[in-house]
């Protein structure tokens, strides 16, 4: 077994240990964040339970089917920034972050494959329980991280106009992390997201070993 594999199996053998109470720790404060999303500000957190999460979710998705798939809770933080009165098509507007808590690392790898990246790509050109429009959603490559990862591009037709989503999911042990980022038009920000969902591995990883 290689130095990165032992280094692997003992963070996903810490989460084991993780609690609901831990997840808000987990992700990043304003002044952790990428060069990118400097100055932004915490518009909303908060627990993310499984009702919350099928009202957001995509169509057909309710409370009980997001626990059959091993779905525990999660705790969700959104930073935004100051927008100007006529703001460039292509700006970042906000990011965030989820730290979600799975029953199990294979439900997590799971969840990645059946739900992020299915339900993403085979939702494009319909509209979703909240209203919006999904215009588009394809796959993009990620790499760096220390278990399964993936990248969706997606953009969205919403009341205030286009808008286009970077999302990262990546897994650790039982923990499942979301770094997204949100920008005026069809514009894709991946370095950005990928930059924010290493440093939250990062810190998942130190507070899964007990330091936060």
């Amino acid at each position: 077994m290689t130095g990165q594999s032992q280094h692997t199996d003992a963070f996903r053998r810490a989460t084991d240990a993780v609690q609901m109470t831990d997840l808000e720790h987990m992700l990043l404060q304003p002044a952790d964040m990428p060069p990118d999303l400097a100055g932004f500000v915490v518009a909303r957190e908060g627990e993310l339970d499984n009702e919350t999460m099928a009202e957001h979710g995509f169509p057909g998705q309710t409370e009980e089917s997001i626990g059959e798939a091993g779905r525990i809770s999660g705790y969700l933080r959104e930073i935004s920034r100051e927008l100007e009165e006529e703001p460039e098509s292509g700006l970042i507007v906000s990011a965030g972050m989820v730290a979600h808590l799975f029953r199990d690392g294979e439900a997590v790898e799971r969840w990645i494959d059946d739900t992020f990246l299915h339900e993403f790509v085979g939702n494009a050109g319909r509209v979703l329980d909240s209203g919006h429009e999904l215009l588009h959603a394809e796959e993009v490559p990620v790499s760096g991280f220390h278990g399964k990862a993936a990248g969706v591009f997606a953009v969205h037709d919403v009341p205030v106009g286009v808008i286009g989503s970077t999302i990262v999911d990546f897994a650790l042990g039982r923990l499942l992390g979301v770094a997204f980022v949100v920008a005026l038009g069809s514009s894709e920000h991946l370095s950005t997201a990928r930059d924010l969902g290493l440093r939250m591995e990062r810190r998942f990883v130190s507070v899964a070993l007990g330091g936060y």
